[in-house]
């Protein structure tokens, strides 16, 4: 699952920090790294199972990244549904949106 932000950063960053155009290549990984997520939740509630855990704690703040991006998660349903529940339920999200609410910044040029 670690790969979700490495494709998040192979294909933002080059536009963000170097202006360069978009890599619809690197958006394809990303949409990828998405799906098998999307695939992995389709048999339990969490990442790990029925319960909350750091797992899901870890993949919620970069799939917070990819929503401030404006990232469209209405293709993937369980990505969806997860995600509604971790905002629902992870312990201090207030201070993870918070965090991704001033990295939005960059894609509101």
């Amino acid at each position: 699952m670690g790969t979700l932000y490495q494709r998040f950063s192979d294909y933002y960053y080059p536009q963000i920090f170097a202006k360069q155009p978009a890599d619809p290549e690197k958006y394809k990984k990303m949409e990828e790294g998405v799906e098998f997520l999307n695939t992995f939740l389709a048999n339990s509630t969490y990442a790990a199972g029925e319960d909350l855990t750091i797992a899901d704690l870890s993949l919620a703040a970069t799939m917070t990244t990819f929503e401030v991006a404006g990232f469209d998660f209405s293709k993937y349903e369980n990505v969806a549904k997860w995600y509604a529940k971790c905002k629902a339920n992870a312990p201090g999200w207030d201070l993870n949106e918070a965090g991704a609410n001033e990295f939005k910044a960059y894609f509101d040029k």
